[in-house]
Order: C-alpha cells, then structure tokens, then sequence
C-alpha cells in the first residue's frame, strides 16, 4: 500500500540511511512510503522495536552509554556499509530525544505513533498538537485530550461493572 507523507518526516532520513531508498520513492514532487521490502504484515512486536524500547529505558533511567550503544547496534544495520558514524549525546535528556525520533523512524506505518504520542503527551517536552484539514474543516487534538481514551467495550462494562472512560 503507497501513502504519501508529511516532507519534513521524510526529510529526517539521512544520505546513506537504507530505509530512505528502501521504503520510499519520489513520485509527482511527493515522498511516497513504499512499505518495508519484506512485506507490511507485521504483528507483534519486532526485534527493531524491542531495541528502541530497551534504549528509551536506558535513557529514561540515566543509562546514556547503555542507551547509545543499543541504538547504535540498530542502526549501523540501516546505513550502507561504512557510513554509519555511531551517535552520542552529552546528556540523557539528548540522548532520549535522539532515540525517540529514530523511534519515529524506525516504526513507520507500524500503527504505533498514535500509542506514542498519547504516552508522549504526558511529558511536555514531548507533547503535540495533531491538526488535520478535511475540506475546509479543521481538525485538531491537542495533547491529553480526552479523544485519546479509546472507550471500554460495553460488554466488558457489563461483566465487570467498570466504570466507562
């Protein structure tokens, strides 16, 4: 399946990231996402994914060199043999913003980033808006709405008596 995305996500791949030529593909001026050359169903959660996890951790509890190196053990795989400069960061608080952009990059079209952003939101640092324009109406959910909460299922409700959203 082809889907256009946004120019400045695309824009994030570097020169000699893999996944900018494997995924992608320019077609009338737009970055055109082509799906991952393996095939597009996956389900469940991939080494890739339990790599960002762990490093996310690691950042998140003062790990940085632990943070780094996991990260760099994934990326060196993405990049053509012999451009890949390791990252480093000189502080957690960058090196956890560098591990959740890759996040972003890394995950694309794995149905995550709307997860991501509602935990995110919790964190103002991390915390965005999400506008989207249909005809000429404008739509936006700003972080920790209430729009976030998916609603419990009624049956549940009924066997358990929770209390809805």
């Amino acid at each position: 399946m082809y889907s256009s995305i946004p120019r400045e996500l695309y824009e994030l791949y570097e020169e000699h990231d893999l996944r900018k030529v494997l995924y992608f593909k320019s077609q009338n001026g737009k970055s055109i996402w082509c799906g991952a050359p393996i095939g597009n169903n996956l389900s469940g959660t991939a080494t890739n994914e339990v790599f960002l996890i762990e490093a996310e951790c690691a950042a998140r509890l003062g790990e940085r060199e632990k943070a780094l190196d996991l990260l760099n053990a994934l990326l060196i795989k993405r990049y053509k043999t012999g451009t890949f400069k390791p990252l480093t960061a000189s502080s957690d608080l960058e090196a956890l913003d560098i591990i959740l952009a890759e996040r972003r990059k890394e995950l694309l079209k794995r149905g995550l980033r709307f997860q991501d952003l509602k935990r995110l939101n919790k964190d103002s640092r991390y915390a965005k808006s999400l506008t989207r324009t249909i005809g000429a109406k404008i739509y936006t959910l700003p972080p920790n709405d209430g729009r976030y909460q998916l609603p419990i299922p009624q049956y549940i409700i009924d066997y358990n008596g929770l209390e809805q959203n």
